[in-house]
Parts: C-alpha cells; structure tokens; sequence
C-alpha cells in the first residue's frame, strides 16, 4: 500500500518514474498510516451492521422468551426477513460508495496527509462521469483477468501434472508469483490513471 501511496506522490508531481525503494522508510509509513485511515473508514460504515444486529438480537431473544404462539413464530420471521433485506441493502449501497470514494480519498491522502483521506467535499468534487468511466474500465479489466487467468493456470497444472508430475509444484510456485507481480502491476496502472484523472482536476481549478 505504501508503494502505491509512493505512484501516486510522483504522478502528482508529474514525474513518469516509480518510487525508490532505498525510502523504504518512508514507504511503510505512509502503507500503515494509508491501513489506519481505511480501517476508520471501514469502522464507521460498519457501526450501523453493528446496531441493526445487536437490536435484531435484542428483539429475538426479546420474542423468543415470550414465545406463546405461531403469530409470535410469524412476528420473528418477518423481522429476520426485513433485517436482512435492511443489510443487504446497506450493504450494496456502501459497496458502491466506496468503490468511488476510496480511489480518490487515497490520492487525497498521498496529498494531504491522512486526514485528507476523511475530506469528503473536497473529494465528491472529483467526481464526473470521466472518473466513473476510468473505474468502470479496471474493474471490467481486472473482472476479465480474474475469470481466465484461473482457467489458464488450471489448464498449465493439468498439463504439468500429466506429464512431468515433479515439477507441477514448481510450475504452480512460478505460476503464483507471476500473478502476484501482474496484480501488483495493475495496482500501479489503476492508481496512476487516478492520480493523474485528480492532477488535472486540480490544474483546472
């Protein structure tokens, strides 16, 4: 996470090159600092789950306990089904939301420090129809990776498993850090494009 904070810092500054690794220092700071702020972010969206499940469960146990016919039966049911269509529900449209907030907040915060990850106006304000159409485009690439790149490798595996059973493992091992590299490289591209998407926002205004 630190690196991408890094590609992001310099995309920022205009410059075409990645970060050093010899300000390994620096890197984690901003990776853990960057973790921080998105586990606060994930904290508050979450505190209304919390309350809708600990009042769900008071009032079941509430039910339970009073239990003395089917209408009661009725009542609990009813109240599981609304409470689950209540999560589903907030749980679809914070998704949504933070598919669009968090791209932007993260080159806010490689910006502005961490608490520019939390400045919700000045990052809504970011927000067009060309930002939504740069993460439509990863998420449909990365969407397409994720379903043949497994085909791919099961196909290899198949093959190596088949023929020279000995080094499969081997093959699966190389297979796993190739992955790891091609996300870690789609990170850097997705982050990029952001970056620059919010360099000329700022350069327009």
């Amino acid at each position: 996470l630190g690196y991408y904070i890094g590609v992001i810092k310099n995309t920022l500054k205009g410059l075409d090159i990645l970060p050093d690794w010899s300000n390994i220092v620096e890197l984690l700071t901003d990776g853990i600092l960057y973790s921080i702020a998105l586990f606060i972010l994930l904290l508050i969206l979450s505190l209304p789950v919390i309350v809708l499940l600990i009042g769900g469960s008071f009032f079941i146990v509430g039910e339970i306990i009073g239990y003395s016919s089917y209408s009661d039966l009725w009542n609990i049911l009813s109240f599981l089904s609304i409470l689950a269509i209540l999560l589903l529900l907030y749980i679809v449209v914070t998704s949504l939301v933070l598919w669009i907030y968090i791209p932007l907040a993260t080159v806010n915060f490689a910006k502005k420090g961490f608490f520019g990850f939390f400045k919700i106006r000045d990052i809504l304000k970011k927000i067009s129809l060309e930002y939504i159409g740069i993460l439509l485009l990863y998420t449909l690439f990365y969407g397409i990776y994720s379903l043949i790149s497994p085909i791919i490798l099961k196909i290899i595996l198949a093959i190596f498993f088949l023929t020279l059973p000995p080094i499969a493992i081997l093959v699966l091992l190389v297979a796993l850090l190739i992955e790891s590299i091609v996300i870690f490289v789609l990170g850097i591209m997705f982050y990029r494009a952001v970056a620059k998407y919010y360099r000329e926002k700022e350069l327009k205004n």
